[in-house]
């Protein structure tokens, strides 16, 4: 009769040694999911601190957490219905946009708002350009980009922009920008040094959210329709070099330039989304939670957060792992082995154990006697 539990074993064991199924683990490279506030929408890492900043909405707070732990170590109160953040991860400035037409400046350093200076009409999302320390924002509604210098903490620029100015991405080293303008469905190459758009190139679809890798000079833009695509915009060359259509509602869009990969948050798919941008092909679907809305990934470790904005939590990706996953568990121990039968009794299958020592009594075999030698 087989013995079911250790065939059970057997059977798992076998299957998890087959060649290439350890890649076929679904929750690998998910570190963990915590509760992070009420309505989280976006969010930003300092690699320098290992700290991930998260802006709910809800409660008008900036939570802070940290990576290591995966816990919440504190809170910023803001005032007014918030919207995008970005960290300069030298400074440890973390940069608040909020539509009543606010940006606030925190010293993350100092532990405290140091900083809340009109901005336009409706500021949207915010990219920080860490070679001049300045925060660049966008006016949604305002047609128009702001540079804020952080060390002053005034208005330095603005220029005008098209309709619905949303997400925006900094070229590092080349002093250039790229903003996607929503309604107008343009992306904009804009000079930082100038203050003037550059170049301008219409996508055809609405466009929200973009993000550079500054290996390669791509720069991904997330449609967020229900047919949801995702485009790959050259700025040299001022071309869409490739499109994919990942799934509905992508609202967020991060770049890890290590794997030249994106992290999309598809807000109605209730998944995170990893591109592989070379070959133009879905790669992996990570199921997160509710309306994840806000990706960011550390660029050093490939460690990304994923705030979902319906279920009130971060979840934590270990994009690595999706490339090199952890070595599969070791096999169980055998069951130990059974001692050895008596050799007289082999074949009727029992082992009765020491034989009695002879005797005397009746019934017992006697000794025979024997006279000495002479």
């Amino acid at each position: 009769m087989i013995n079911k539990p250790i065939f059970r074993r057997l059977l798992c064991t076998a299957l998890l040694l087959l060649p290439g199924l350890k890649t076929l683990r679904a929750q690998d490279e998910i570190l963990g999911t915590i509760p992070a506030g009420n309505r989280p929408v976006f969010v930003d890492i300092n690699p320098a601190t290992g700290q991930a900043f998260i802006v709910n909405r809800g409660s008008q707070e900036v939570s802070i957490v940290d990576l290591k732990t995966r816990t919440i170590v504190g809170k910023y109160k803001i005032s007014g219905t918030l919207e995008g953040i970005a960290v300069n991860p030298q400074t440890n400035h973390v940069v608040v946009t909020s539509s009543k037409g606010e940006v606030s400046i925190i010293d993350h350093g100092q532990g405290k708002v140091v900083a809340a200076i009109p901005v336009g009409k409706a500021p949207s999302r915010v990219a920080i350009d860490v070679e001049k320390n300045t925060a660049l924002v966008t006016d949604f509604n305002g047609e128009s980009m702001f540079l804020i210098d952080l060390a002053t903490r005034q208005i330095a620029k603005k220029i005008d922009l098209k309709n619905g100015s949303n997400g925006v991405t900094v070229l590092e080293g080349k002093r250039l920008a790229v903003v996607a303008c929503q309604y107008d469905m343009e992306l904009q190459l804009v000079d930082l040094e100038a203050g003037t758009v550059k170049d301008e190139l219409i996508v055809g679809r609405y466009i929200s959210e973009v993000a550079a890798n500054q290996t390669t000079g791509m720069v991904a833009v997330g449609n967020p329709s229900s047919s949801g695509i995702l485009s790959v915009y050259d700025p040299e060359k001022n071309t869409i070099v490739s499109i994919l259509p990942i799934g509905a509602g992508p609202l967020s869009v991060a770049v890890y330039a290590k794997r030249n990969v994106a992290l999309v948050g598809a807000y109605n798919s209730a998944a995170a989304i990893l591109v592989d941008l070379e070959q133009n092909r879905v790669i992996k679907s990570i199921p997160v939670g509710r309306g994840p809305s806000g990706v960011a990934i550390d660029p050093g470790s490939g460690l990304a957060v994923v705030v979902n904005s319906l279920a009130g939590t971060a979840t934590f990706i270990d994009i690595e792992r999706i490339f090199n996953p952890p070595a599969p568990p070791p096999p169980p121990a055998p069951p130990p082995a059974k001692p050895p039968k008596d050799p007289e009794n082999v074949f009727l299958g029992i082992n009765p154990g020491p034989l009695p020592p002879l005797s005397h009594g009746r019934g017992s075999i006697k000794r025979a006697k024997t006279e000495p030698r002479a």
